[in-house]
């Protein structure tokens, strides 16, 4: 028997790959995992520079739709950020790659601040 929320990380993979066959690259992605306790999702997490941007993408059945949340790490020198520099929802399908790469690039250029 199949996990129905792993089933729609697969999905969002799947539609990722179909956009972007070569994702894991350009995003820099270095480990993926399912997002179940969200009601089911992706999160990729990235490397940018020497921060970490762990990337939430959330599936929204009665929509159709994706939201996607981004947060940025720098542990080596104990930053966080408190809240997601990036927050964007109604993300169509075909809206997937164009806003990881938004997601990217704006925890990029957000600074972190120590919270720690």
């Amino acid at each position: 028997m199949h996990n129905p929320k792993m089933l729609v990380a697969q999905t969002i993979l799947t539609q990722i790959i179909s956009q972007n066959p070569s994702y894991k690259k350009e995003y820099n992605v270095k480990n993926m995992m399912s997002l179940s306790d969200k009601g089911g999702g992706l999160r990729l997490n990235t490397h940018q520079n020497s921060n970490t941007v762990n990337i939430d993408i959330i599936y929204d059945l009665g929509k159709d739709t994706y939201e996607i949340k981004a947060y940025k790490f720098n542990l080596k020198k104990m930053i966080i950020t408190p809240k997601a520099v990036y927050d964007a929802d109604d993300i169509y399908f075909e809206q997937l790659d164009d806003a990881i790469k938004s997601a990217i690039k704006t925890a990029k250029i957000t600074k972190l601040k120590n919270v720690i």
